[in-house]
C-alpha cells in the first residue's frame, strides 16, 4: 500500500461527493435522500478505511493526521 493508493482514495470522496451533493442542492432530484445517503456512505466508509490502512501500512502524515 503506498501514499498514492490511499490519497487516491481520498480523492474520490472530493471527485465523487462533492458534485453529488452539488447535484442535489441544485437539482432537488426526487430521490434526493437516497443519493445524499449513498454520498454520504461512501464518505464515511473511505474515510474509514483510508486511516485503517494508514495506521496498519505506517504511512501516516502531518496531513492525513487532520
Amino acid at each position: 500500500m503506498t501514499y498514492w493508493l490511499l490519497n487516491a482514495l481520498t480523492a474520490t470522496r472530493l471527485l465523487v461527493c462533492a458534485p453529488v451533493w452539488f447535484w442535489c442542492w441544485w437539482r432537488r432530484p426526487r430521490r434526493m435522500v437516497l443519493w445524499m445517503s449513498l454520498a454520504f456512505a461512501w464518505c464515511l466508509l473511505s474515510d474509514h478505511f483510508d486511516g485503517a490502512w494508514a495506521r496498519q501500512y505506517g504511512l501516516t502524515s502531518e496531513l492525513g493526521f487532520w
